[in-house]
């Protein structure tokens, strides 16, 4: 389900096997945090888990930005454009995929 969101964008994603690697690394780590949930000594833990919470669900390809520079199809705006919104999803900024002004309803 995310990969098809990422889909969307046109930034290039990680092979499903890494994707699957990741969510399955993400559900381990909640595990390990609620086994001890509460103890004074998991509490940074916890922390830890909340703050990288978002990014288990940027599964761009590391040179994605790259590929957005070399990409002949995209024109100079579109690749702007591209580049903010995967830098802003990696910086933590609250981002939202949406219906552009020409998208049709349907």
């Amino acid at each position: 389900m995310v990969s098809g969101i990422w889909e969307k964008t046109g930034i290039t994603i990680k092979r499903e096997d890494k994707i699957k690697d990741k969510v399955l690394a993400l559900h381990d780590d909640y595990r390990n945090v609620g086994k001890n949930k509460g103890r004074e000594s998991n509490k940074a833990k916890e922390v830890k888990f909340l703050d990288n919470l978002e990014n288990y669900f940027i599964i761009a390809k590391d040179d994605a930005e790259q590929q957005i520079k070399l990409d002949h199809l995209r024109n100079e705006s579109k690749k702007v454009e591209d580049i903010s919104f995967l830098n802003s999803l990696r910086s933590g900024v609250k981002v939202a995929l949406g219906k552009g002004k020409n998208d049709k309803t349907g």
